[in-house]
């Protein structure tokens, strides 16, 4: 056990002096920096917000057409390009990317991803038990009506009920 120890601990030794060697490397720093043949000039690397915009879209497509199949016939492929558009200009007026929407809401993204279609499944669910419930009701026969107990005394006894 205390060799595996040793070893982990030269296997993190080894990738620290690999990682901290990466990171005095001349070229990699100009690289990662975005820098133009290390001249120290920042390039800025145009994004493209209509490529942005269409993964926005088909995204939201993909993610709700399994959901509800007609909107198959709503968000057509014309539709789907004509929102991108739109949506591309607004993106860039306002700086957003796809990673801007995952890495604010991303969390978020998800779990709605989780929970939309469990509560369209759990309302179908309770229309279905209610619709269900109300059919036996509509189903059960009627009630019969009870005859009151009539008390009277017959003529040869005092106390018979008829």
């Amino acid at each position: 056990m205390e060799n595996n120890e040793v070893n982990n601990h030269e296997a993190q030794t080894d990738v620290s002096a690999i990682v901290a060697e990466a990171g005095n490397d001349p070229a990699l720093q100009d690289k990662q920096a975005g820098a133009v043949e290390g001249s120290g000039q920042v390039a800025t690397q145009a994004t493209d917000y209509h490529a942005e915009a269409t993964d926005l879209v088909e995204f939201a497509y993909d993610s709700l057409t399994p959901l509800y199949p007609s909107l198959v016939g709503v968000y057509t492929p014309d539709v789907r390009e004509k929102l991108s558009a739109r949506s591309a200009k607004l993106m860039e007026k306002y700086g957003l990317t796809v990673g801007d929407f995952m890495g604010k809401w991303g969390d978020e993204i998800m779990f709605l991803m989780l929970v939309v279609p469990l509560a369209s499944k759990t309302v179908v669910a309770i229309k279905t038990d209610n619709a269900r419930a109300e059919q036996q009701v509509e189903e059960k026969p009627a009630a019969t009506v009870m005859q009151p107990i009539v008390e009277a005394t017959a003529p040869d006894s005092l106390h018979t009920k008829i």
